[in-house]
């Protein structure tokens, strides 16, 4: 998919007319801006209001509790006492942008065959804190450098500092890897299954690589930052050689691909609809009701909103994070394919939507190095498509992706 095609789909989104039933008048429009000039306790305050809105409404055959862990994570936790088809505890973990909420519609079928089911808001990330911690980012002096010669030549100028680049990554993954091993000792969990879209998907295989002795079967749901790249700090290109780009076999160290979004907009498109007063509002609302078309619920679609462009939702340190750890293309400076070889677990299911925008092939790519690679348990692989559904393919075809699961851990 080219560049334009991805600022073409998600400027469509963002512009396209709201449908009448849900439209937002110019009186509305203001009201819902003003709305939002309050401070972020209040943001926080009509997010938790959206969040029991959409649980009231989800059925449960199992017991739910909510709490706020002792670290500050929102945490659901449904146990199914009578359950016997998957007994081994099991995490679902969300993208960015996004919260334990994407899960709504799969809580209802995944905790009739999972005894225990986990849902946390990543810390900075929904009606989770933020962790006290300081960041930095390398000086431009110490990052590497390269120069497109053209659409398929490339050189690097300058290998930069790799090992403040290395530590910088590092911690970044380690602020939500860590985490995610705390919650696990704090609730006297031993291994664990976890199920992750996106960004959830990159962060919990990178927990995996880290904590083998902590996972059991990993479910990457349409996961972010599987692709080899040329920015990939663990490429040993020469300075001043000429390479030639590779757009088709996204395990090569020479991929690129053509998604690019502008750097001033990776880094602050939150910021810039908060700045665009009304209008911002507005255009987050298409934008909302466009992406999320299929679901019905009015309840998770404010919720979404809110989360978006509320101040309490999308926290500068989410924000930080995920621009440290990809590029502008929405490449990984430390991909999964760099570290195919090293996983070592149970199994690993990899499902995208039938028409997710992801790269298919890369994935399809990242289990054949798994399998080729790994002498151990990681050899135990399955792809699957789920029909009638895009990137959020567990929204959008609930039914067969709460089966898909539960079949592939009650294996």
């Amino acid at each position: 998919m080219g560049g334009t095609v991805l600022r073409g789909k998600l400027l469509r989104k963002i512009f396209r007319p709201a449908p009448v039933e849900n439209s937002l008048s110019l009186s509305s429009t203001l009201s819902l801006w003003a709305s939002h000039l309050g401070s972020e306790s209040k943001s926080k305050a009509r997010l938790r209001d959206f969040q029991d809105a959409i649980m009231k409404k989800v059925p449960s055959y199992a017991e739910k509790s909510n709490v706020i862990t002792s670290e500050g994570l929102n945490q659901w936790h449904f146990h199914n006492s009578k359950c016997r088809n998957v007994t081994v505890p099991t995490l679902l973990l969300h993208g960015f942008a996004s919260s334990s909420m994407s899960f709504f519609r799969n809580f209802t079928g995944l905790s009739q065959d999972i005894m225990d089911l986990y849902a946390i808001d990543l810390p900075a990330n929904g009606l989770s804190r933020s962790l006290s911690t300081k960041f930095y980012r390398v000086s431009p002096k110490e990052t590497r450098k390269f120069d497109m010669l053209d659409d398929i030549h490339f050189q690097l100028l300058s290998h930069g500092n790799y090992h403040a680049e290395k530590e910088l990554i590092q911690k970044c993954e380690d602020y939500y890897i860590d985490t995610i091993e705390r919650w696990r000792r704090s609730n006297e969990l031993h291994k664990i299954n976890i199920v992750a879209h996106s960004f959830g998907g990159y962060l919990s295989f990178k927990y995996a690589l880290k904590y083998p002795e902590s996972i059991n079967k990993l479910c990457l749901v349409s996961p972010l930052g599987v692709e080899a790249n040329i920015y990939s700090i663990n490429n040993n290109f020469n300075v001043g050689e000429t390479y030639t780009v590779n757009r088709l076999d996204p395990s090569s160290c020479c991929y690129i691909n053509e998604n690019e979004i502008p750097k001033y907009v990776f880094d602050n498109l939150f910021k810039i609809l908060r700045l665009s007063g009304p209008i911002g509002a507005k255009l987050c609302w298409n934008y909302v009701l466009s992406s999320y078309s299929r679901i019905s619920s009015l309840d998770f679609k404010r919720y979404v909103f809110e989360l978006l462009y509320g101040k309490g939702g999308m926290t500068a340190t989410a924000i930080n994070l995920f621009t440290q750890l990809f590029t502008t293309r929405l490449l990984a400076r430390d991909p999964l394919m760099d570290s195919a070889h090293s996983l070592s677990c149970n199994g690993i299911l990899l499902l995208y939507g039938e028409y997710d925008w992801m790269a298919k092939n890369a994935g399809k790519s990242l289990l054949t190095n798994c399998k080729a690679d790994n002498k151990g348990s990681a050899s135990k692989t399955k792809y699957l498509e789920v029909p009638k559904s895009g990137h959020n393919l567990f929204l959008d075809n609930p039914a067969f992706f709460n089966k898909s699961i539960a079949e592939f851990l009650s294996e």
